[in-house]
Formats: C-alpha cells, sequence, structure tokens
C-alpha cells in the first residue's frame, strides 16, 4: 500500500514536471509549473463525476469494514469448502441461527423497501409519481449502504461477536479506519488523471 501511494505521487511529481519540459522543449502542452498553471492546479476541484465515484467507493468501504467487524467475513469464509479445514473450524450453532437471522432481515428490509416504492402515492417518488427522477433513486447508495450494515448489526448481536455500544459504533467506521490509505490513493489518483486529461486535451 505504501509503495502504490508513492508511486501516485511519483506520477503526479513526474506530470507537472513533464509538463514543463514539454513546454520548453516546444511542445504545445500547458505549463503546470507557469504562474497560470500554478493558479490552475490550486483551483482544482472534484468535479461530479469523480465525487459520484469516491461517494461509490466510501460506501463500499463502509459495508467492507461493516462485515469485517462484525464477524460475518469469518463465518463465509468457514462455509467455502476446504480440505484442510477441520471440525473445530465449522460454524457453530449460534452462527448459523445469526446468519439465517441477518438474511432475513436484509429481504425483509429490501422487501418492505421495494413494497413502499410501488404505493402510488409513496414520497419516494417524484412529485409526478415517477421512479426517474425520485428520491428513491438519488438515495438508493446510502439506503443499501444502511440495510446492509444493519444486516452486519443483526448477523454480530445475534453471534455475540458484537456486546457493546463501541462495538455497533465501529461497524460504521471500521472500513474508514482499516482502509483509510485506500481512499487517499483513490484521490491522488483522480488528481493525477485530471492532470493527465488536462495536459492531453490542452
Amino acid at each position: 500500500m505504501n509503495r502504490l501511494l508513492l508511486s501516485i505521487l511519483l506520477l503526479i511529481a513526474a506530470t507537472v514536471a513533464g509538463s514543463w519540459l514539454l513546454s520548453v522543449a516546444g511542445f504545445d502542452v500547458p505549463n503546470l509549473l507557469s504562474a497560470e498553471g500554478i493558479r490552475w492546479m490550486f483551483r482544482l476541484r472534484p468535479d461530479e463525476a469523480m465525487v459520484t465515484r469516491f461517494e461509490v467507493l466510501v460506501s463500499l468501504v463502509v459495508v467492507a469494514g461493516a462485515v469485517l467487524k462484525s464477524g460475518l467475513f469469518n463465518h463465509l469464509h468457514e462455509l467455502v469448502p476446504s480440505s484442510q479445514r477441520d471440525a473445530q473450524r465449522l460454524p457453530t450453532l449460534r452462527q448459523r441461527r445469526a446468519l439465517w437471522l441477518s438474511l432475513i432481515t436484509a429481504v425483509s428490509a429490501i422487501s418492505l423497501l421495494l413494497l413502499f416504492v410501488c404505493l402510488p402515492d409513496s414520497p419516494l417518488r417524484s412529485a409526478t409519481g415517477r421512479l426517474w427522477p425520485s428520491p428513491f433513486l438519488h438515495g438508493l447508495l446510502q439506503t443499501v449502504v444502511v440495510i446492509l450494515v444493519a444486516t452486519c448489526a443483526v448477523y454480530g448481536a445475534t453471534s455475540r461477536h458484537l456486546r457493546t455500544l463501541s462495538d455497533f459504533a465501529a461497524l460504521f467506521y471500521h472500513g474508514i479506519q482499516r482502509f483509510a490509505p485506500l481512499l487517499l490513493i483513490w484521490y491522488l489518483a483522480e488528481l493525477w488523471f485530471s492532470l493527465l486529461i488536462t495536459l492531453i486535451i490542452n
């Protein structure tokens, strides 16, 4: 992870320095080290597409952290057939019950959500009664994340893997803590891509 982060930083530095070298050599390339280029870099802001991609990544990280923190990942890993697995590593009765209960929770939540959306006067529809655009689709990603985290919370509580309020609160930020370098690498990679596109298009 550290090497990847360093590589992205070197790519950004090489892109900026390369723009200066190509500009000095007479190529029609914007010089990012010129006054105009520096002003442009300081005004550089994430566009809507970049924000959307980053939002999806953060959502995936939150869900992954909840799956890991709740112990659900270990249970699912134990379900994978393996000739080297002994009887002591098989899921316990409590774990199997927790898995079924969490599945029922997820299916019930999704079913109720879809049923609520199908109602003609549902507030999740647009003012004209359509699904696109509608509040339901705009908040679909966040809703799915909440359902999945709640499913992990049910599994963790039933399997006794989560015992305190701090454990339940950690479901929402455990992934951020664990995969924070990945988020930084993603942001820097998006920044480098924006610089590269600027040099190519302009």
